[in-house]
């Protein structure tokens, strides 16, 4: 199923278009990826959610080679990302979005924030950060053994590929993140 309505931007007022598409992606289900862009001031959001009910987990990858750079990210808008080296996590904050893609284009999406705090950081946080960036186009490149962590109160966010574990997160931990998430 694919709609398009208009709605109102919450930055701007202005009407905007919401794109939804409803999707089956396989080893997940059926998913509801939705997309707005308000052509009046730039604003942009974009989710996965699954339309089935699931419990909060938390997935887990080892990158050993390039070959798993592969696997399958479906991030949604409340899910933690953490990367093992370089070690950098990922909160969802009130800008997060979902998006599909595969560990590279997640390693792709970090770089140019790194490279934005390498840029005005002060002098011990430019070093920093610039330790990090290589670290992370290192592991762009598979030159480096690394792991994923994708964790998700709401279940909505998985890591499909064959180094994946995936366990389900107990009420108290879905509790904990949803704290983190402001619920």
């Amino acid at each position: 199923m694919r709609s398009e309505m208009k709605i109102e931007c919450p930055v701007c007022r202005e009407n905007s278009g919401l794109f939804q598409v409803t999707e089956n992606i396989p080893h997940f289900g059926q998913t509801l990826l939705s997309s707005f862009y308000c052509k009046h001031c730039g604003y942009r959001f974009s989710d996965v959610i699954t339309t089935e009910i699931k419990q909060g987990a938390e997935f887990k990858a080892e990158v050993r080679s390039a070959a798993d750079l592969n696997t399958r990210v479906v991030k949604s808008s409340t899910a933690f990302v953490e990367i093992s080296r370089p070690e950098i996590s990922v909160q969802p904050g009130p800008a997060s979005i979902g998006v599909i893609t595969n560990i590279e284009g997640l390693l792709e999406a970090m770089i140019g924030p790194t490279k934005s705090v390498a840029f005005e950081g002060g002098e011990k946080i430019k070093k920093l950060a610039e330790i990090k960036l290589k670290q992370l186009m290192e592991a762009k490149e598979g030159k480096i053994p690394f792991r994923v962590k994708l964790s998700d109160p709401f279940g909505n966010s998985a890591l499909i590929g064959k180094n994946v574990k995936k366990r389900f997160l107990s009420k108290k931990e879905i509790r904990k993140l949803e704290e983190k998430l402001g619920f």
